[in-house]
C-alpha cells in the first residue's frame, strides 16, 4: 500500500519537525504500514542531515550598512 495522502511538502514538514501533532502521529502512523512511504521519509530526513551539516557550518558575514538597513 502507498499512502498518495501525504505530499512531499508534507513529507518535507515531517523530516524538519514542523507539523502540528496531530499531522505528525498520521505521518508516523502511515510510515509504520507503508515501506515505501517510509524509505521517502528517510530520504527526506538523510537530505535535511545533509544540508543541515553544510548549511550549518557556512559563515556568512553581512556588511554592517545592510544590517542597519535591516534593523
Amino acid at each position: 500500500m502507498h499512502e498518495e495522502k501525504f505530499t512531499d511538502e508534507v513529507l518535507m514538514a515531517y523530516a524538519d519537525g514542523e507539523l502540528d501533532a496531530k499531522t505528525r502521529l498520521e505521518v508516523e502512523d502511515a510510515i509504520g504500514r507503508d515501506t515505501a512511504l517510509a524509505e521517502r521519509v528517510d530520504l527526506f530526513m538523510k537530505t535535511r542531515a545533509l544540508l543541515a551539516g553544510t548549511f550549518g557550518t557556512a559563515k556568512v558575514s553581512v556588511p554592517d550598512d545592510l544590517e542597519a538597513r535591516v534593523r
